[in-house]
Protein backbone atom coordinates (compact mmCIF):
# COMPACT_ATOMS: atom_id res chain seq x y z
CA UNK A 1 0.00 0.00 0.00
CA UNK A 2 2.79 2.46 1.09
CA UNK A 3 4.77 1.94 -2.85
CA UNK A 4 1.55 2.32 -3.94
CA UNK A 5 0.63 5.59 -2.44
CA UNK A 6 3.88 7.13 -3.68
CA UNK A 7 3.39 6.00 -7.06
CA UNK A 8 0.28 7.71 -7.35
CA UNK A 9 1.56 11.03 -5.62
CA UNK A 10 4.59 10.63 -8.20
CA UNK A 11 2.46 10.66 -11.03
CA UNK A 12 0.45 13.72 -9.56
CA UNK A 13 3.38 16.00 -9.02
CA UNK A 14 4.24 15.09 -12.79
CA UNK A 15 1.13 15.94 -13.87
CA UNK A 16 1.82 19.26 -12.09
CA UNK A 17 4.81 19.71 -13.75
CA UNK A 18 2.83 19.20 -17.06
CA UNK A 19 3.01 22.37 -19.44
CA UNK A 20 -0.68 22.96 -19.68
CA UNK A 21 0.30 23.67 -23.87
CA UNK A 22 1.54 20.24 -24.33
CA UNK A 23 -1.75 18.71 -22.96
CA UNK A 24 -3.99 21.30 -24.87
CA UNK A 25 -2.24 20.12 -27.72
CA UNK A 26 -2.27 16.65 -27.14
CA UNK A 27 -6.37 17.21 -26.55
CA UNK A 28 -6.70 19.24 -29.99
CA UNK A 29 -4.91 16.08 -31.93
CA UNK A 30 -7.83 13.98 -30.08
CA UNK A 31 -10.11 15.99 -31.30
CA UNK A 32 -8.51 16.23 -34.89
CA UNK A 33 -8.04 12.82 -35.29
CA UNK A 34 -11.82 11.82 -34.37
CA UNK A 35 -12.76 14.33 -37.24
CA UNK A 36 -10.11 12.41 -39.70
CA UNK A 37 -11.47 9.16 -38.65
CA UNK A 38 -15.23 9.96 -39.32
CA UNK A 39 -15.05 12.19 -42.28
CA UNK A 40 -12.85 9.40 -44.22
CA UNK A 41 -14.77 6.25 -43.06
CA UNK A 42 -16.44 6.02 -46.45
CA UNK A 43 -13.01 6.30 -47.95
CA UNK A 44 -11.20 3.48 -45.71
CA UNK A 45 -14.20 1.28 -46.69
CA UNK A 46 -13.66 2.00 -50.11
CA UNK A 47 -10.18 1.42 -50.22
CA UNK A 48 -11.09 -1.90 -47.92
CA UNK A 49 -13.44 -3.59 -50.45
CA UNK A 50 -10.55 -3.06 -53.37
CA UNK A 51 -8.98 -5.39 -54.51
CA UNK A 52 -4.92 -4.57 -55.48
CA UNK A 53 -3.90 -5.52 -59.60
CA UNK A 54 -0.98 -3.25 -59.61
CA UNK A 55 0.78 -1.43 -57.78
CA UNK A 56 0.79 0.92 -55.33
CA UNK A 57 3.73 2.26 -57.29
CA UNK A 58 5.94 5.43 -56.06
CA UNK A 59 5.44 8.81 -57.93
CA UNK A 60 8.19 10.84 -55.90
CA UNK A 61 7.00 13.66 -52.94
CA UNK A 62 4.28 11.27 -51.27
CA UNK A 63 2.77 10.67 -54.16
CA UNK A 64 1.64 6.87 -55.68
CA UNK A 65 -0.62 5.06 -57.72
CA UNK A 66 -2.13 1.98 -57.82
CA UNK A 67 -4.66 0.10 -60.22
CA UNK A 68 -7.63 -1.89 -57.71
CA UNK A 69 -10.69 -3.55 -58.36
CA UNK A 70 -13.56 -3.70 -56.38
CA UNK A 71 -16.06 -6.85 -57.38
CA UNK A 72 -18.07 -6.93 -59.97
CA UNK A 73 -16.73 -3.49 -61.06
CA UNK A 74 -13.90 -2.12 -64.19
CA UNK A 75 -10.64 -2.18 -62.64
CA UNK A 76 -10.00 1.48 -61.24
CA UNK A 77 -6.44 3.52 -61.54
CA UNK A 78 -5.89 6.01 -58.57
CA UNK A 79 -3.19 8.72 -59.05
CA UNK A 80 -2.91 10.61 -55.72
CA UNK A 81 -0.61 13.49 -56.79
CA UNK A 82 2.23 14.01 -53.73
CA UNK A 83 3.23 17.48 -52.80
CA UNK A 84 4.97 18.65 -55.54
CA UNK A 85 4.48 17.54 -59.28
CA UNK A 86 7.50 18.11 -61.32
CA UNK A 87 9.41 16.10 -64.32
CA UNK A 88 10.52 13.55 -62.30
CA UNK A 89 6.83 12.63 -60.85
CA UNK A 90 5.67 12.81 -64.70
CA UNK A 91 7.62 10.52 -65.63
CA UNK A 92 7.04 8.15 -62.96
CA UNK A 93 3.67 8.61 -63.46
CA UNK A 94 3.99 7.75 -67.30
CA UNK A 95 5.80 4.29 -66.56
CA UNK A 96 2.85 3.24 -64.13
CA UNK A 97 0.52 3.68 -67.07
CA UNK A 98 2.74 2.11 -69.51
CA UNK A 99 2.70 -0.72 -67.20
CA UNK A 100 -1.28 -0.22 -66.75
CA UNK A 101 -1.99 -0.02 -70.33
CA UNK A 102 0.01 -3.23 -71.05
CA UNK A 103 -2.87 -4.84 -69.75
CA UNK A 104 -5.11 -4.10 -72.31
CA UNK A 105 -8.34 -3.80 -70.21
CA UNK A 106 -10.80 -1.49 -69.60
CA UNK A 107 -10.43 0.91 -66.14
CA UNK A 108 -11.56 4.12 -64.90
CA UNK A 109 -9.25 6.86 -63.68
CA UNK A 110 -9.58 8.52 -60.07
CA UNK A 111 -7.30 11.91 -60.19
CA UNK A 112 -6.51 12.87 -56.53
CA UNK A 113 -4.18 15.89 -56.71
CA UNK A 114 -5.46 17.78 -53.32
CA UNK A 115 -2.26 17.58 -51.69
CA UNK A 116 -0.05 19.42 -54.90
CA UNK A 117 0.95 22.52 -53.41
CA UNK A 118 4.10 23.36 -56.25
CA UNK A 119 3.44 22.35 -59.58
CA UNK A 120 6.37 22.98 -61.18
CA UNK A 121 5.81 23.70 -64.92
CA UNK A 122 8.78 23.56 -66.99
CA UNK A 123 9.57 23.15 -71.19
CA UNK A 124 10.63 19.72 -70.29
CA UNK A 125 7.35 19.01 -68.52
CA UNK A 126 5.22 20.00 -71.25
CA UNK A 127 7.48 18.26 -73.94
CA UNK A 128 7.50 15.22 -71.58
CA UNK A 129 3.40 15.36 -71.59
CA UNK A 130 3.67 15.88 -75.50
CA UNK A 131 5.40 13.17 -75.95
CA UNK A 132 3.57 10.67 -74.14
CA UNK A 133 0.48 11.61 -75.46
CA UNK A 134 1.60 11.43 -78.90
CA UNK A 135 2.76 7.94 -78.51
CA UNK A 136 -0.40 6.83 -76.37
CA UNK A 137 -3.36 8.55 -77.20
CA UNK A 138 -5.03 5.82 -79.02
CA UNK A 139 -4.04 3.25 -76.24
CA UNK A 140 -5.52 5.30 -73.54
CA UNK A 141 -8.89 6.21 -74.84
CA UNK A 142 -9.58 2.98 -76.07
CA UNK A 143 -9.19 1.55 -72.64
CA UNK A 144 -10.26 4.70 -70.47
CA UNK A 145 -13.77 4.67 -69.60
CA UNK A 146 -14.17 8.05 -67.36
CA UNK A 147 -12.65 10.39 -65.39
CA UNK A 148 -12.97 11.48 -61.58
CA UNK A 149 -11.44 14.33 -59.89
CA UNK A 150 -11.18 14.18 -56.09
CA UNK A 151 -10.99 17.63 -54.93
CA UNK A 152 -12.73 19.73 -52.38
CA UNK A 153 -11.22 23.20 -52.40
CA UNK A 154 -13.77 25.11 -54.35
CA UNK A 155 -11.20 27.24 -56.24
CA UNK A 156 -9.19 24.01 -56.90
CA UNK A 157 -12.54 22.72 -58.59
CA UNK A 158 -13.07 25.99 -60.54
CA UNK A 159 -9.77 25.61 -61.52
CA UNK A 160 -10.40 21.84 -62.66
CA UNK A 161 -13.19 22.76 -64.43
CA UNK A 162 -11.01 25.21 -66.98
CA UNK A 163 -8.12 22.23 -67.44
CA UNK A 164 -11.27 19.58 -68.16
CA UNK A 165 -12.13 21.90 -71.31
CA UNK A 166 -8.59 22.42 -71.89
CA UNK A 167 -7.65 18.74 -72.15
CA UNK A 168 -10.99 18.08 -73.46
CA UNK A 169 -11.07 14.22 -72.63
CA UNK A 170 -13.86 12.40 -74.84
CA UNK A 171 -14.93 10.13 -71.64
CA UNK A 172 -17.19 11.07 -69.36
CA UNK A 173 -15.11 13.24 -66.49
CA UNK A 174 -16.85 13.91 -62.96
CA UNK A 175 -15.87 16.36 -60.27
CA UNK A 176 -16.35 14.97 -57.02
CA UNK A 177 -15.74 15.93 -52.89
CA UNK A 178 -15.52 12.65 -51.57
CA UNK A 179 -14.24 8.66 -52.07
CA UNK A 180 -18.29 7.63 -51.54
CA UNK A 181 -19.06 10.15 -54.59
CA UNK A 182 -16.48 8.83 -56.56
CA UNK A 183 -17.21 4.88 -55.96
CA UNK A 184 -20.72 5.75 -57.14
CA UNK A 185 -19.48 7.31 -60.16
CA UNK A 186 -17.21 4.83 -61.11
CA UNK A 187 -19.87 2.34 -60.52
CA UNK A 188 -22.43 3.27 -62.84
CA UNK A 189 -20.63 5.12 -65.32
CA UNK A 190 -19.52 2.63 -67.33
CA UNK A 191 -22.26 -0.30 -67.83
CA UNK A 192 -20.85 -1.01 -71.49
CA UNK A 193 -17.20 -0.58 -71.62
CA UNK A 194 -16.24 1.23 -75.41
CA UNK A 195 -13.54 2.82 -77.34
CA UNK A 196 -13.05 6.61 -76.98
CA UNK A 197 -11.19 6.83 -79.85
CA UNK A 198 -11.43 10.52 -81.30
CA UNK A 199 -11.64 10.17 -85.42
CA UNK A 200 -9.27 13.61 -85.13
CA UNK A 201 -6.53 14.34 -82.57
CA UNK A 202 -6.15 17.70 -84.73
CA UNK A 203 -8.16 20.03 -81.90
CA UNK A 204 -5.88 18.56 -79.30
CA UNK A 205 -2.97 20.40 -81.44
CA UNK A 206 -5.23 23.39 -81.31
CA UNK A 207 -5.31 23.94 -78.07
CA UNK A 208 -2.23 23.48 -77.15
CA UNK A 209 0.20 24.84 -79.62
CA UNK A 210 0.28 28.28 -77.46
CA UNK A 211 1.92 25.71 -74.61
CA UNK A 212 3.92 23.86 -77.08
CA UNK A 213 5.38 26.55 -79.30
CA UNK A 214 6.83 28.01 -76.28
CA UNK A 215 8.61 24.55 -75.27
CA UNK A 216 10.02 24.19 -78.16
Amino acid sequence: MGSSTVDCSKLSATMKRWPTRTMVGLAFVAVAMSFWLAYDAHALQSFASARLLLGPFALGHSGWAELEKHHGQLPRLRVVGGRVFDVEALVATYTFFDRVLALRRPFTVIWDPRSIVFPHVSSRLLREIRRWVDTNAVKWDTNVQAHALLLTNPIARSFAQLVVRLFAPPQPVRIVTNEEEALAFHKTCCQQPRSWVKTSYADRDQRFSMFWSRSA
